[in-house]
């Protein structure tokens, strides 16, 4: 009997030192590991897709993408970025936040759908735009994303994005050795919208998040701080789409597919940015005085030097892509990928600042630099597409994300301080 006792207790003394050694990945790993596989997948499947498509219908294949992208946009409502940036400061209940924001957003999509739907049912077929429709609305509650960070819930979060990216990406791949023209394609990329917001509803639903006292009043206290920050995200996913948009109405549609490949594998790394700044604003929020201000300038470091690596890593990619690809139609995409790589640190510095502010109850703030932003890219391309083409409009994008996300700062009594942190943190003081 003693020496059973000794054999289960020497067991038991190897199975945990094997759990020490062998430690699983937090949450909070698990995400960067999905970040970085999305951020290599989304590269590669660019790659391919324009390598088969050719330039003209991967233009047009972006063109559908970065419309949709407004859509989708615009449909979350800012509510996304109003629960990571303010979930403290909400005196909701959970429950009632979500059924609250699950209203808005139905009532947002129903108006803005029929329109969405106009604009892109010339360059779709009807099963297609049926298909659109049901992804649209099963998408309905994928702002919940954010109460995963809120609730600080990353090991769920994680296990649900990392299965959406193995499927899908099995899919595209599959579809694109098939040989499937742009409308599959175009699907599968947005079909992600609609997983999303059906695992995360079964995953509240599970869990108890239900509670519909009260809708009206709750819509009403979650709408007048959200409208702002859902006009700023709308009109920034505008001004790094308002280029593919204006050159395809211009008839650049061989320019037009150059660009998109270039944005695709510049953006790619985009992903990065929101997932670090969803998780280090949690810890921004317990600073006050000096020590929080000292954060502020560590997170503007940070993002800025980040930015820059992930400029570097795209042009590097960029590089060998013209001579991969064997085709006319791509030459010259390496100068529109050292342009737009360039813009990177500016876009990481806009995405950080962008959830300090909301902090800060700084959303007018947001919505006007972005209106800015906005408005110089679309002054920049009228006057520079025509002399440039493609070129012109990542001029424009640089020109912009620079205006827009520390400049804009310094001529605003409510944002100096964030211009001085911003250059500290560029400067490494």
């Amino acid at each position: 009997m003693e020496h059973v006792k000794s054999i289960l207790a020497n067991f038991l003394r190897l199975r945990l030192r094997l759990r020490l050694r062998l430690r699983l990945p937090t949450g909070k790993e698990l995400l960067f590991l999905e970040s970085g596989g999305r951020i290599a997948t989304n590269g590669i499947l660019s790659v391919w897709l324009s390598y088969s498509l050719g330039a003209e219908a991967f233009g047009l294949y972006s063109y559908l993408v970065a419309i949709s992208m407004l859509f989708f946009t615009f449909s979350r409502f800012g509510l996304d970025s109003l629960f990571i940036s303010r979930f403290g400061h909400l005196t909701l209940s959970q429950s009632r936040l979500v059924s609250a924001s699950i209203a808005i957003r139905l009532i947002c999509i129903s108006i803005t759908a029929p329109f969405f739907i106009m604009m892109i049912s010339s360059d779709l077929s009807n099963d297609a735009l049926i298909v659109l429709v049901i992804i649209i609305f099963a998408g309905i509650t994928n702002h919940l994303e954010s109460m995963f960070f809120v609730s600080e819930n990353y090991l769920a979060l994680a296990k649900i994005k990392i299965t959406i990216l193995l499927g899908l990406t099995s899919i595209k791949v599959g579809a694109l050795a098939s040989g499937y023209g742009y409308e599959i394609l175009f699907l599968l990329s947005v079909v992600e919208f609609g997983l999303l917001g059906i695992l995360y509803a079964a995953y509240y639903a599970r869990n108890g998040i239900s509670g519909f006292k009260n809708i009206p009043s709750d819509m009403v206290r979650l709408f007048i701080p959200s409208f702002p920050l859902a006009l700023s995200a709308f009109a920034a996913i505008a001004y790094t789409r308002t280029d593919q948009i204006m050159l395809k109405a211009l008839g650049n549609e061989i320019e037009l597919g150059q660009f998109a490949l270039a944005a695709r594998i510049s953006e790619a790394t985009l992903f990065l940015p929101v997932l670090l700044g969803n998780i280090l604003i949690q810890k921004l929020q317990r600073k006050i005085g000096v020590d929080r201000e000292n954060e502020i300038i560590s997170l503007y470091r940070r993002f800025f030097w980040i930015g820059l690596a992930m400029s570097f890593v795209s042009i590097s990619i960029s590089a060998g892509l013209e001579t991969f690809l064997l085709a006319s139609d791509f030459l010259g995409m390496t100068l529109l990928c050292v342009i737009l790589g360039l813009a990177l640190p500016f876009s990481f510095l806009g995405i950080i600042s962008g959830r300090i502010f909301a902090n800060e109850k700084l959303q007018a703030h947001i919505l006007r630099r972005t209106l800015i932003g906005l408005l110089l890219n679309i002054m920049g391309n009228v006057f520079l597409i025509g002399k440039l083409g493609a070129l012109g409009c990542a001029v424009s994008t640089l020109i912009c994300q620079i205006s827009a996300n520390v400049v804009y700062d310094l001529f605003n009594s409510g944002t100096r301080a964030h211009f001085k942190s911003k250059i500290m943190g560029i400067m490494l003081k």
